[in-house]
């Protein structure tokens, strides 16, 4: 429990009662979604998140869970920035773009080393944003259903998941359907300007405060 009024004190409180769990958790989702784990980057992205909100004078969402968040997408930015990429992250990569272009025409263009870094962290924000917008609009009760955001997230963000498996794993009946409805209410919804929007905003955060 947090009890300091401003958010950048109230994220450094938020970090400290929590940091056995926020590490425990974060070491999980990396090696599910084949990141590295860094100790030194994690404490390099607690300094820089705290840094960015002092910046900015608050979090867009101040809650723990959105603490929580915040915390782990700027460590896969920081990751990102340090180039530590496996060849399973990057097949990764390669679904992740084919479904952006799919939804929102997303082609990278970046011939520099620094332009094409930049590529890669909206690659891999755009697709955490995108997946959170669903996650929440299931778990809100909104137009979506939990069942058909995880099916939709496992299709699209687990390497050669097909069909069929998802049948085999899950069970589930119409999954094609359920998948298709998730996209559909994501590029209804969700502009590729509002996407680029959020991660101007962060990426230029983590530029600022190096």
């Amino acid at each position: 429990m947090t009890t300091s009024t401003d958010d950048s004190s109230r994220f450094l409180e938020y970090v400290a009662a929590n940091y056995g769990y926020l590490v425990g958790h974060l070491k999980a989702f990396c090696m599910d979604q084949h990141y590295p784990w860094s100790q030194d980057i994690f404490h390099d992205t607690i300094l820089k998140c705290h840094r960015a909100i002092q910046g900015k004078g608050k979090l867009n969402d101040p809650t723990e869970k959105g603490m929580e968040n915040y915390l782990f997408i700027s460590y896969k930015l920081n990751s990102m920035r340090s180039r530590q990429y496996s060849s399973v992250t990057k097949r990764e990569e390669l679904g992740k773009k084919a479904f952006l272009k799919a939804w929102y025409d997303f082609v990278a263009d970046a011939t520099g080393t620094e332009e094409k870094v930049a590529d890669d962290m909206f690659v891999d924000f755009a697709a955490v944003y995108l997946s959170g917008r669903a996650e929440r609009e299931a778990l809100g009760g909104g137009d979506l259903t939990p069942e058909e955001f995880n099916l939709f997230r496992m299709k699209t963000f687990i390497p050669r998941m097909t069909y069929s498996d998802l049948k085999e794993k899950t069970g589930a009946r119409g999954i094609r359907g359920k998948v298709t409805k998730v996209r559909r209410w994501l590029k209804d919804h969700v502009s590729r300007e509002e996407v680029e929007a959020a991660f101007s905003d962060m990426f230029n955060e983590f530029e600022n405060n190096d």
